[in-house]
């Protein structure tokens, strides 16, 4: 994800396969992500998301646009698919959209500029003032499992969960709890 667009590389000669002419000059902080053929990107500042397929054709490969929509701008979170579902965080509002056509299935709370990790059915959320939240991925609306404070200082980094232990920081202090 670059700059001004998508791109995909040979790994071995490093020679670009395919390009797709996305992107925002402030930034593209979140992470892409590999749906079937297809590449989902997101970022901030009014850009939106794209889901792009990517198809060979003969010798070479072809991206075009499957949907574009600014129903869910990743400033820098990452998304989270789940099924035909996608989530993330719309400039700071949790989201859900339909992978198939980029609709808006249902906007939820606001969490700021925190992290999603998926694990299983359901995403830790880790929001951007240190609260944590698991909720329950589904179409029908946002479902809080449960909910704590964990920091107290503007947090933008991923949570980590490594067996039952979470681990969560920001620039101050590093916390694990056991789920």
């Amino acid at each position: 994800f670059q700059q001004k667009s998508v791109d995909g590389y040979d790994i071995e000669s490093g020679e670009i396969l395919w390009s797709f002419p996305v992107g925002n000059p402030q930034g593209n902080c979140a992470s892409p992500l590999i749906v079937g053929d297809s590449v989902i990107t997101s970022s901030g500042y009014g850009y939106g998301t794209h889901r792009i397929q990517v198809s060979r054709t003969g010798d070479g490969f072809e991206a075009k646009e499957l949907w574009h929509t600014l129903k869910l701008k990743a400033k820098f979170a990452d998304m989270v698919v789940s099924g035909d579902y996608l989530y993330g965080l719309n400039d700071g509002r949790l989201v859900c959209l339909g992978i198939e056509k980029g609709d808006l299935k249902w906007r939820g709370s606001s969490y700021g500029h925190g992290q999603l990790l998926g694990v299983g059915e359901h995403m830790i959320l880790q929001g951007e003032q240190g609260e944590v939240s698991i909720l329950e991925m589904t179409p029908e609306g946002e479902k809080v499992v449960l909910e704590f404070e964990a920091l107290e200082h503007r947090t933008w980094n991923h949570p980590v969960l490594a067996g039952r232990i979470l681990l969560i920081r920001n620039d101050r202090e590093a916390v694990a709890f056991q789920l």
